[in-house]
């Protein structure tokens, strides 16, 4: 049986880890196991990157009247997901043409594959580089 002393030490010194953890300046990281799309908040917040909860759960049936578009991405998205080479694809086009229901769509298509989705509002876009250095690591296959 250990002594109360050592008792008070252990428990102190599991707080002061648990603190130490709390108040230090390193940026959280989601939980990568439970979530298929984030959401980049930016280096200046202490959860740069945060999960979307409930993402759409489009498929790409779903999507009507822009079928060559939709065989365009998919043919390039597989060998992506694969690790293979695959062109980058920028979408451009009015508002309400699909573009966003589109990526919603490839990546419940592929989530199951490694496909994640990260947001990426305009005035972070600076900080894109931050952002790949922390998905560099990642064995996932990223849309941004």
């Amino acid at each position: 049986m250990s002594d109360p002393f050592t008792a008070l030490l252990t428990r102190t010194e599991m707080l002061l880890q648990r603190l130490e953890r709390l108040l230090s300046n390193a940026p959280a990281e989601p939980n990568w196991h439970t979530a298929i799309a984030f959401r980049w908040r930016g280096t200046d917040q202490p959860e740069r990157l945060r999960a979307i909860a409930h993402p759409k759960t489009l498929k790409l049936a779903d999507i009507l009247c822009i079928d060559r578009q939709k065989t365009i991405i998919d043919r390039n998205s597989r060998p992506f997901i694969r690790g293979r080479p695959a062109n980058n694809v920028l979408l451009w086009g009015a508002r309400g043409t699909g573009k966003s229901s589109l990526i919603k769509a490839l990546l419940n298509e592929y989530a199951a594959s490694g496909l994640r989705m990260i947001e990426v509002d305009r005035q972070h876009l600076a900080e894109l580089p931050d952002l790949l250095e922390l998905l560099e690591t990642r064995e996932e296959k990223f849309i941004l």
